[in-house]
């Protein structure tokens, strides 16, 4: 079911596309790059949640700043033997990243992520919507709107997780390289290999939290307008956290983009991106189940320096441990 209304979303937004896209010839054919997403599952942001990137990296010389707001709906909650989760809140991930073209075909940066978590407003729009659209609401209609809830213990009364409501709270620190071993700027098709390590600078956990690395492969393949990007990739846990029955320490992640120039400075990009579950020993899906993500947006210059993208990003299939709804805004400046 959630394969036809994710063929019916891709529809919709080719033809949106089309329509959009000028008729003239000149146009440049050129990549402007993915849309800026990741996993906001609350477990899973407990080790590193891959960033969805274009191969190519920052040209030799250049420096670009990155600023990207992600305000994300959460709701997930059940229960085992074992272990309770009420997950129940609204939050904005900023992240900050800083990108340097160090030499030919490599990239390397830091990011520094920051969290606002809160009770929030639209949990009421969100549960119209997937009624609407027959997503279902899970268990969320059995709870008042607007509460905020970020908690996890053993069933025995022993806190493993409980996360205060924040503001603008550093999370983590990433550290990265990017570099390209197939093809060149411009190029019609292009593969690099990037390697991330994450370093949590708070504790939301009653113990010790995780560092992470991940290992990823991306390519791009190009033919006049269109642009098609994929990446795969493996994350393993070097530290683990309290929780350890229930999180595993490795997980393998899979992207495809589809890229569509609508002119010169724009362009229309749609991706679906999952993950080997990072979460076990719950017997639900909506938690231990498969995480997958859809998502859509437009990639555009402004100007000689800038470039902004803006996102929207849904769960599929419904009843995945990816969260409900995700707006994106990403600003980046090069120099």
């Amino acid at each position: 079911m959630f394969a036809s209304r994710a063929s019916t979303l891709v529809l919709a937004f080719s033809g949106l596309a089309a329509l959009l896209a000028p008729a003239r010839a000149s146009a440049q054919h050129r990549s402007l790059g993915l849309l800026v997403t990741e996993e906001g599952s609350p477990l899973y942001r407990l080790g590193l949640t891959p960033v969805a990137e274009s191969a190519d990296p920052v040209a030799r010389g250049h420096v670009q700043l990155e600023l990207w707001s992600g305000y994300s709906n959460i709701f997930e909650q059940d229960s085992t033997r074992s272990h309770v989760l009420f997950l129940d809140l609204e939050r904005l991930i900023n992240t900050v990243t800083v990108r340097v073209g160090a030499a030919r075909g490599l990239e390397v940066g830091a990011r520094l992520g920051l969290e606002t978590s809160w009770g929030g407003f639209l949990d009421g729009f969100l549960s119209g919507f997937h009624e609407t659209v027959g997503f279902g609401n899970a268990n969320r209609e059995r709870f008042p709107n607007g509460v905020y809830r970020q908690e996890l213990d053993d069933g025995d009364g022993k806190v493993l997780l409980d996360v205060p409501q924040r503001t603008f709270h550093p999370v983590d620190v990433r550290i990265f390289g990017k570099w390209r071993f197939l093809g060149s700027a411009g190029d019609r098709r292009v593969a690099s290999l990037r390697v991330v390590g994450r370093l949590p600078v708070s504790s939301n956990l009653a113990g010790e939290e995780r560092a992470d690395v991940g290992v990823m492969a991306a390519t791009r393949l190009s033919s006049g307008p269109w642009h098609v990007h994929s990446t795969v990739g493996v994350l393993t846990s070097f530290a683990a956290p309290s929780p350890d029955a229930i999180l595993r320490q490795r997980a393998f992640l899979f992207l495809v983009g589809l890229e569509r120039n609508l002119g010169a400075r724009w362009s229309g990009v749609v991706e679906f991106n999952a993950q080997t579950p990072r979460v076990r020993s719950f017997d639900g899906t909506e938690l231990d189940g498969l995480p997958g993500d859809f998502v859509f947006g437009v990639v555009g210059l402004l100007g000689r320096h800038w470039k902004v993208d803006v996102s929207f990003q849904e769960d599929i299939p419904p009843g995945s441990p990816a969260v409900d709804f995700t707006a994106g805004l990403r600003i980046s400046r090069i120099w």
